[in-house]
């Protein structure tokens, strides 16, 4: 089972049948392009900042029903509608740098980073990201 498989059918039905609000707080800590972001908002609505894919980048892990629903094509490629492009907020973060701002956390994602990190860095970043997670929460790491 992949990690997004796990995060859709077991986390994240968990954390919204404990959920007191309809605010989930989830950070993708290393989404160079955005897809990820947007991936993890279409998995949340169904129970890069410009979201413009290439037709390589958008058969990456984009099922038929989400292309479908959440993308429109355009002269660049794909790109993500703007009720998805609402509820996504992407802003420049150094995981090196403090983290005062960034709490209560339901998910934290960090793939694909954290081999390129000597191993106490490593320890370092992942102490700061459990420290924003609520009680409860995730912190989803990647494979490597």
């Amino acid at each position: 089972m992949t990690t997004h498989e796990t995060f859709r059918t077991r986390l994240l039905p968990e954390v919204l049948f404990h959920k007191h609000n309809k605010n989930l707080n989830i950070w993708s800590a290393t989404c160079s392009t955005g897809q990820e972001s947007y991936s993890i908002a279409m998995m949340v609505l169904d129970r890069s900042k410009k979201g413009i894919y290439s037709d390589f980048k958008i058969k990456r892990g984009i099922n038929e029903d989400y292309l479908r629903r959440y993308f429109k094509n355009c002269f660049q490629g794909w790109e993500v509608n703007s009720n998805l492009k609402e509820v996504v907020t992407f802003s420049d973060f150094n995981l090196f740098g403090k983290y005062g701002w960034y709490s209560d956390f339901d998910f934290i994602f960090c793939r694909n980073v954290l081999i390129y990190f000597l191993c106490e860095i490593k320890i370092l970043v992942l102490r700061k990201m459990a420290s924003c997670l609520r009680t409860g929460g995730y912190l989803i790491l990647g494979g490597a």
